[in-house]
């Protein structure tokens, strides 16, 4: 019964939270935590979880600042979001209790968070700051591995020297990352040129890579190389990806698998 009480308090927190959020656009932790009562280390335990599920998006509010001075405002609404958590839940069923796997920052890999529960023995390697706070908070029966490095605030990511160094000690054997565009002669690229190469040098230590890209991302190529075709083992994706760009992954030898 204490637990129910204490479930439904947390729901109804999390509501109050996001109609204050609509209401006043970008907020401070620390003015929230005060109209609901409750302390700061609370709210931001509510904000990444809203995050997680896509109801909120969070950014700083300027240089300098410190944790207590994050900022957040509603996010715009996700129409991919039904299949980003479809394809996470597809992701998720393919992790083995046991296992050791990495989780590389961004909203499609942060959608399996959710249906990891029930891994047993599972270690979770990540450079996401958020993936982390949620695995931390929502599976506390999961291992969690940070890499250190310096912090990326735009992506809330771990980057650098630092990060490449702790991985050279580890081995996950599924690596699973997003992508702004797959295909079959470009293999998975990115937006940005900035963190390919820190990408490229962490394929080095996973078995296999497991690339989650919704399906406006299948048959597109961006200007930033994240892996060749060759070194993608599957590709999950959705039933809006082009048939013809799901046949030429197929033909390279990628698994395509299509989450409902």
């Amino acid at each position: 019964m204490a637990e129910l009480m204490t479930a439904d308090l947390t729901a109804r927190r999390r509501r109050r939270l996001v109609t204050l959020l609509r209401e006043q656009g970008l907020t401070r932790v620390t003015e929230l935590a005060s109209r609901l009562g409750v302390s700061a280390s609370t709210v931001r335990r509510d904000l990444a979880d809203l995050q997680q599920q896509g109801e909120i998006v969070r950014v700083h509010g300027g240089a300098g600042t410190v944790l207590d001075e994050f900022v957040v405002e509603r996010a715009a609404p996700d129409d991919r979001a039904a299949a980003k958590r479809a394809i996470g839940r597809g992701a998720a069923e393919l992790v083995p209790h046991g296992a050791t796997i990495m989780l590389l920052s961004g909203t499609t890999v942060s959608a399996m968070v959710p249906f990891l529960a029930g891994k047993r023995d599972l270690s979770v390697v990540t450079n996401g700051l958020d993936i982390a706070h949620a695995l931390a908070h929502q599976h506390r029966d999961i291992a969690v591995t940070v890499l250190g490095g310096q912090v990326h605030r735009d992506q809330m990511t771990m980057i650098g020297l630092m990060a490449e160094q702790n991985m050279r000690s580890l081995r996950v054997e599924l690596m699973f990352g997003g992508a702004w565009g797959v295909d079959a002669r470009s293999g998975a690229t990115g937006p940005k040129i900035v963190q390919a190469a820190e990408r490229r040098h962490l394929l080095d230590h996973a078995q296999e890579l497991v690339v989650l890209a919704d399906g406006t991302k299948v048959g597109r190529t961006g200007p930033a190389l994240l892996a060749n075709v060759d070194q993608i083992g599957r590709v999950l994706t959705d039933a809006e990806a082009p048939s013809d760009a799901v046949a030429e992954l197929t033909a390279a030898g990628v698994q395509v698998g299509i989450c409902e």
